[in-house]
């Protein structure tokens, strides 16, 4: 038997908007294409979030319904067609990652598109352990996959939309002092077996007092000596 003193986990505060009680944030609920649609709104601003409830429905209604019978490994059919006319190289990486989703995605890729969730999606590149370029890579092409969808009207959002793009971390340069850059030079000079090891050690030499970069001093000419 329900207790009667117990709160509910979700309030209604207005037609097919509620709000959860433990965080303040609104939900939607409402039914489109035959079926039950519940959507969180992402805010705790019921003005913002009856605005949204709107967008959403609107957006919904436009959806043909498909995405609740094509399956994640179709839609990454459909869009490697989409990226034939690229370069060979990015269409086999492309071809690459979906065959990724296709063996590796939590609960099998055979799910319909409408099932789909952010954390899914979070939790498929976390299972993975590459590097910042690779992660944006894998991360591209399920939002670009799936910004496809909401094109062709058979989505109403994206689950990947909200999931940001990682940055790369500055690399730490060390500049060595002035002893351990004679040091260097005298190193590459002292290469007994690189019968251009004094023409190196001058190169390197010169850029490193004359504060320059490999391609400005290779870009030198006699008219810039003074």
């Amino acid at each position: 038997m329900a207790d009667p003193d117990k709160k509910p986990a979700f309030e209604k505060v207005g037609e097919c908007l509620y709000r959860y009680v433990a965080t303040g944030k609104y939900y939607a609920r409402f039914e489109s294409n035959g079926r039950e649609l519940r959507r969180s709104l992402g805010t705790t601003d019921r003005a913002l979030a009856k605005r949204k409830l709107v967008d959403l429905q609107r957006a919904t209604a436009r959806t043909s319904g498909a995405g609740d019978r094509l399956t994640l490994a179709d839609l990454c059919d459909r869009y490697l067609a989409t990226v034939q006319n690229q370069r060979e190289k990015t269409i086999y990486r492309k071809d690459a990652i979906a065959r990724r989703i296709k063996a590796d995605w939590p609960g099998g890729a055979d799910v319909v598109i409408s099932k789909v969730q952010q954390s899914q999606i979070a939790a498929w590149l976390a299972s993975y352990d590459f590097g910042v370029p690779s992660y944006n890579l894998h991360l591209m092409f399920v939002r670009d996959a799936f910004s496809l969808a909401v094109a062709d009207h058979l989505l109403a959002d994206s689950p990947a939309a909200a999931l940001k793009i990682k940055k790369s971390k500055k690399p730490i340069r060390k500049t060595p002092s002035f002893e351990d850059f004679q040091a260097i030079v005298a190193n590459i000079r002292g290469m007994v077996h690189n019968p251009d090891a004094q023409h190196s050690g001058n190169f390197v030499e010169f850029i490193g007092l004359a504060g320059l970069g490999q391609a400005e001093a290779t870009a030198l000419t006699w008219g810039d000596i003074d």
